[in-house]
């Protein structure tokens, strides 16, 4: 639903918050998408892989909370798209493909846990490990 107020507080409360608002898949950062492939590929070896290169990187602050943000709306994206058979973007197609909604939400939270980790002024490299462990 749209009006969250609208349901009593207990089931609100049980309910998870999708952030489907319209995007384009141009406007998605490029990181992002290539380690939502990586995801979809269910290869924990090249996810691994992806983060480690990624982190020797040394993506600044406003280019990790773009990765992270891109990251989550490409799997929300998935979950909406899962049940509309529209997606922004393959990435998206491709987790809905691979993953189970459940674990798609899972995902979205362990997503935004680790941007949210930014606010904290906790490392990239220190997200970007935990990420992996969590996916």
């Amino acid at each position: 639903t749209d009006t969250a107020g609208a349901l009593l507080e207990t089931i609100r409360s049980r309910c998870a918050i999708l952030h489907a608002a319209e995007a384009q898949a141009g406007s998605l950062n490029e990181n992002a998408q290539s380690f939502a492939r990586c995801i979809a590929g269910g290869d924990e070896l090249s996810r691994c892989e992806f983060l480690a290169r990624y982190e020797c990187a040394s993506p600044d602050k406003a280019e990790l909370a773009a990765f992270f943000e891109s990251l989550a709306r490409i799997i929300d994206d998935a979950v909406v798209g899962s049940v509309k058979k529209q997606f922004i973007s393959e990435e998206s197609r491709a987790l809905a493909k691979a993953k189970s909604r459940a674990e798609l939400l899972r995902l979205g939270d362990v997503v935004r846990q680790a941007g949210d980790m930014a606010q904290s002024n906790v490392s990239a490299g220190n997200q970007l490990g935990w990420l992996g462990t969590q996916v």
